[in-house]
């Protein structure tokens, strides 16, 4: 397992459409995410991303969170196979 102390996480999220009002519901606008996650002493990066679409506030959190676990399984899994030096 990684320490979460060693990671450096950042996110680009965009989002078009949609309106300012309040009564305009968030899943209306088009939102997408990108993710990149570095493990700083080896300094290997994964990055993923989560497709442009109809999202809640809540679906983003749930697909957030899922990207994030694959994306640090798929870190670990790099820094373990990488070569010691």
């Amino acid at each position: 397992m990684l320490d979460r102390s060693e990671l450096e996480v950042s996110y680009t999220s965009s989002r078009s459409g949609g309106s300012a009002k309040a009564r305009v519901s968030r899943s209306s606008a088009i939102t997408s995410k990108k993710i990149i996650i570095r493990h700083r002493p080896t300094g290997e990066t994964v990055s993923g991303e989560i497709e442009p679409g109809h999202y809640t506030r809540k679906k983003m959190q749930a697909l957030t969170a899922e990207l994030e676990e694959e994306l640090l399984t798929k870190l670990e899994k790099a820094v373990v196979s990488r070569p010691k030096t």
